[in-house]
């Protein structure tokens, strides 16, 4: 799923297929970070604890 938050904070309206592109870029690196294949860069690399607490939360709000 992919949302434009600017125009549309409640995430109502998909917009993955519009922008399939982006989509697949965003899920790519999503993939990447998750294998710690990416550098830690800005973000910081997340601890184990951390990871499985952040997987946790995208799936209580429905993104996993």
């Amino acid at each position: 799923m992919l949302y434009v938050l600017r125009a549309d904070p409640g995430e109502r309206v998909n917009v993955a297929a519009a922008h399939t592109d982006k989509a697949a870029e965003l899920r790519r690196r999503w993939y990447e970070r998750r294998q710690g294949s990416v550098a830690a860069g800005r973000a910081g690399k997340l601890s184990p604890e951390e990871e499985e607490l952040v997987e946790a939360r995208l799936r209580d709000l429905g993104y996993l």
